[in-house]
């Protein structure tokens, strides 16, 4: 979205493709909320993927239970029932050991959320590679899904992301749209 976001208002440009390794995503904008496909979801273990074949609606991560799918780039998804769990829980702590799990030769993107009580989900992150970050836009993504999947939401929601809020649907064509607004967070130049 940041990239589409940028390229928009640079060319004067409502929508526009990036070509991704995972392949090409379709963006427009309409006044400050960038929309961007996401394309279609992917369930099957070698997909995801992981190491074994197994069913990735629950995938045992040491203490915890994940469903396990890609977007373009493989997620776990750990579903809590209440808010206090979600929000108490040392991501430093439990990410880069749930990221480099066995079951995820490419690691994975570990997602943590809950359904509130006004059916939007709340999420937190950790980002293989990264560790703890504000948002994860494939994440949002998979969550939803993987929410939708489990019955516990509809195929169209709000994710709240400790950097904002996302909205997410999930298409009757199976590709998943994600849609937001951006901020400008600095600027700067690379230089010889």
């Amino acid at each position: 979205r940041c990239v589409a976001d940028y390229l928009m208002k640079r060319d004067n440009l409502s929508s526009l493709k990036i070509q991704s390794i995972s392949g090409d995503l379709f963006c427009t904008k309409d006044h400050d909320i960038i929309t961007v496909n996401m394309g279609e979801p992917k369930f099957e273990w070698k997909d995801v993927p992981l190491s074994k074949k197994q069913n990735t609606q629950k995938v045992l991560l040491d203490e915890f239970e994940a469903f396990c799918l890609s977007m373009g780039n493989p997620h776990a998804v750990i579903f809590f029932q209440n808010l206090d769990e979600l929000e108490s829980l040392d991501l430093n702590l439990i990410g880069p050991r749930l990221e480099k799990n066995i079951n995820f030769p490419e690691f994975s993107n570990i997602e943590f959320a809950c359904v509130l009580d006004n059916n939007a989900i709340r999420m937190r992150v950790w980002e293989r590679g990264v560790g703890i970050t504000l948002a994860c836009g494939s994440g949002a993504c998979a969550t939803l899904v993987a929410a939708s999947m489990l019955n516990k939401s509809r195929k169209e929601n709000k994710v709240i992301l400790d950097g904002g809020d996302l909205f997410i649907k999930w298409l009757s064509n199976g590709t998943v749209t994600l849609s937001g607004n951006t901020e400008k967070v600095f600027e700067g130049i690379i230089g010889n």
